[in-house]
């Protein structure tokens, strides 16, 4: 089926402009053919897209607002479709020459560096934080090993002490002991 016909094919369907016999081939072929089926979905992206950017005429940008207000998950794609079609606009961006339009290519590759950069920008949150983070444990491991030797030169002071006064009283009880 070319895309034409795709295109055509689910306009009719949408639209309820088939008969009921071709309606009910039409939806047994969805239901046994997944090729047919993903290509009627994205021929339905596309449809949706082209809506979005006013790219449809009149009869047929009619039967895809009715669609589109009445199945959720086509609203969904029209409003993200018109959030990215409206972004380089708002940015100041300029549209292709010739196009009027961006490409789905270029909206995903545009959608995919953002991703990347987010992802990035992340990346380097985390390591600033994990870099803080052990910065202030550097710093509170050199504040503890400060008190640590302040306590062991304490120790040994009081250890020098005990050992001149005990020097002193053994001293002491000698001459105690020793007969005059």
């Amino acid at each position: 089926m070319s895309e034409q016909q795709k295109r055509s094919a689910l306009l009719d369907l949408l639209a309820d402009r088939l008969s009921a016999e071709e309606r009910e081939r039409l939806e047994d072929q969805l239901l046994t053919d997944d090729d047919l089926f993903d290509e009627l979905a994205g021929a339905e992206d596309d449809l949706v897209d082209a809506f979005v950017r006013g790219d449809l005429e009149e009869a047929d940008e009619r039967v895809l607002e009715r669609f589109v207000t009445s199945s959720p998950r086509a609203r969904e794609s029209a409003e993200l479709g018109a959030a990215l079609n409206a972004y380089p606009a708002w940015r100041g961006a300029t549209r292709p020459e010739g196009r009027g339009q961006i490409s789905f290519e270029e909206r995903r590759a545009r959608w995919v560096r953002r991703v990347v950069i987010g992802i990035m920008a992340t990346l380097l949150a985390l390591l600033v934080v994990l870099s803080l983070r052990q910065s202030r444990t550097r710093e509170a491991l050199e504040q503890r090993l400060d008190q640590l030797h302040q306590q062991l030169e304490e120790e040994r002071e009081r250890a020098e002490d005990l050992e001149r006064r005990l020097a002193r009283e053994e001293a002491e009880n000698r001459l105690m002991r020793s007969p005059e």
